[in-house]
């Protein structure tokens, strides 16, 4: 097992080493820092890319103008890995949902008192409840549409 584990530890991940040997990813984790197995971060075998400093303060100062999409374009990197990397800065994501141009945020406005939320998402091409986040985020709502009107008792 020692012997496997030395030739493949860089080169395998450990939950697959851990299903070849038939112990917990734990056990292989543990093994390898007795065996004195530089860890994969340490070797540059990881295979989770390490953000540089630069990235890191490029997230912190655009975040909120350029959305996680436009960071995740501009950095070559997944929208997902952008959203965890934030998330661990502790700043704040928000939301999946793609930002509003101008063109879409004046539908809104125009629109929100004659038409559903479905409607609107129609003219927008986007989801039913993220044209609603939007709109809830703008500060609007349809209030006097599909409200429950209040219960008359004498």
């Amino acid at each position: 097992m020692d012997r496997y584990l030395r030739c493949y530890y860089h080169r395998k991940t450990a939950r697959y080493l851990a299903g070849k040997l038939g112990i917990d990813k734990s056990a292989v984790l543990r093994r390898a820092r007795v065996l004195n197995i530089a860890s994969k971060l340490a070797a540059g075998t990881a295979l989770k890319s390490v953000y540089r400093e630069e990235e890191v303060v490029f997230i912190h100062d655009n975040i909120k103008q350029l959305g996680v999409a436009g960071i995740a374009n501009k950095l070559n990197r997944t929208p997902e890995a952008i959203r965890r990397k934030a998330n661990r800065m502790d700043l704040y994501t928000g939301t999946r949902n793609k930002p509003l141009s101008d063109s879409e945020r004046q539908i809104i406005l125009e629109n929100i008192e004659t038409k559903t939320y479905r409607e609107l998402a129609k003219l927008l091409n986007r989801g039913e409840e993220e044209t609603r986040w939007h709109a809830r985020t703008l500060g609007l709502s349809r209030l006097g549409r599909n409200t429950k009107k209040p219960r008359q008792t004498s």
